[in-house]
């Protein structure tokens, strides 16, 4: 096209927009002038189906958004004539509306156990009134490794099950082996602390004391591990005149 026709084709344009000067950009009249293009029933569907991913928070994308905007139209669709139906949105136009809508709240996904306990905050549990009253039992690995005294060879990280007194403060009873965390160190840890300790303290600082968290207590707390699951652990409890519980 010469430079002349295509000077004259812009002026025609020009003119016959009221001398908009929109006119002259050649994509100009192709868009929706401002106006949503999306029919008010295909727009029901997509804020209905954006309302239902922000009550029902999972891993999704704008794409799965999508898929479920086409598959509710295809039932909505069921049983009508051809030009009744209702044309399929583009992916671009779901982009924009999860965008508008707050990307963050439609795509996020289900928090959790870790997020809900830190959004939570720390909540504090049942109080202890008397010695005794409520021991706490855990495990833990130790951050170091025990070598043989004498080749040097390296044996393993030992595990530490630890039995403590809610009231006092005062460790009740405590094992620690090289066998991973499970139903013998517990038992074992148990063991120590139902047990007299006379000569536990005197061995740490040379005084000969009696210990004073010995006997079995009214109730033992479980944390969430496996290690303490099992109606094996309610059965022992039982028999000792004791409760089983679990810590929230």
């Amino acid at each position: 096209m010469s430079p002349i026709r295509r000077l004259t084709r812009y002026l025609r344009a020009y003119e016959a927009s009221g001398g908009d000067i929109r006119a002259l950009v050649p994509s100009a009249g192709r868009g929706g002038g401002g106006h949503p293009r999306v029919g008010a029933e295909l727009e029901e569907v997509i804020q209905e189906v954006l309302g239902e991913c922000r009550a029902a928070p999972a891993q999704r994308t704008a794409r799965d958004v999508y898929f479920l905007v086409v598959e509710r139209v295809r039932v909505r669709n069921q049983g009508r004539a051809a030009a009744e139906q209702m044309a399929l949105p583009g992916l671009s136009t779901i982009e924009r509306r999860v965008r508008a809508a707050g990307a963050r709240g439609v795509l996020r996904r289900r928090p959790g156990p870790g997020e809900r306990r830190a959004a939570e905050g720390v909540r504090p549990g049942p109080r202890a009134t008397r010695p005794l009253e409520r021991v706490e039992l855990d495990h833990t690995v130790l951050d170091l490794i025990v070598v043989d005294e004498e080749d040097r060879l390296p044996i393993g990280r030992p595990t530490v099950t630890l039995a403590l007194d809610v009231c006092s403060g005062l460790p009740a009873g405590m094992h620690v082996g090289f066998e991973a965390a499970g139903y013998g160190a517990a038992m074992r840890c148990l063991l120590h602390a139902i047990l007299p300790k006379e000569d536990a303290r005197g061995r740490a600082t040379g005084q000969r004391t009696g210990g004073r968290c010995t006997g079995c207590r009214r109730r033992w707390w479980w944390t969430g591990r496996r290690t303490w699951w099992g109606a094996t652990w309610t059965m022992r409890a039982d028999s000792w005149g004791s409760r089983w519980s679990r810590r929230r």
